[in-house]
């Protein structure tokens, strides 16, 4: 009667993989046995290859398989004292199901990171930019000798910049005065 979530299951098999309990008893009365029926029917191929190749070794451990062209995560371990091994699985969908909308979280997070890098990038830039525009145009009114002294120009506001824009800025209005 084990259950978890909507597609999860549990079973027992012995250590031939023989099921000795499963939710469908009638698997239990015909004692199924994945690994022999995996010889014959392709449709069982995984499990059994599962089978043989993990859960028989008595190891605790997990694996994945197809079974009615269903994905299967399960995870197994031995019952001490006992020749059984407990399998407990559940569909790859629904286990998945929180990784997805994690995925989808983590997609609009960067997104939005993105926007906002693109924003901050934008601004960072017309703040540097923009001054230089300005010294620029300072600089060309000098080159057309035009040295009249206009106390309004947008560029007397970086005067007092102690970085290369307040620097060209001071020595622009120098070479105006000279």
């Amino acid at each position: 009667e084990f259950s978890y979530g909507q597609t999860g299951f549990g079973y027992v098999v012995n250590n031939e993989g023989t099921t000795v309990g499963h939710r469908n008893h009638d698997m239990v009365l015909a004692q199924s046995n994945a690994v022999t029926m995996g010889e014959s029917d392709p449709a069982l191929k995984a499990l059994s290859d599962l089978m043989k190749e993990k859960i028989l070794t008595r190891q605790s451990g997990s694996g994945d398989y197809a079974f009615e062209n269903v994905d299967r995560i399960v995870g197994f371990a031995p019952i001490e004292g006992s020749p059984w091994i407990i399998i407990v699985g559940i569909e790859s969908f629904e286990a998945l199901s929180e990784v997805r909308a994690l995925t989808g979280y983590l997609a609009i997070g960067t997104l939005i990171a993105l926007v906002l890098g693109a924003v901050l990038t934008f601004f960072v830039s017309k703040s540097i930019s923009d001054p230089i525009v300005v010294v620029t145009q300072s600089v060309e009114k000098l080159s057309s000798l035009d040295f009249v002294d206009d106390p309004h120009h947008p560029s007397r506001k970086f005067l007092m910049g102690k970085d290369e824009i307040g620097r060209m800025t001071q020595a622009v209005f120098a070479m105006e005065e000279k």
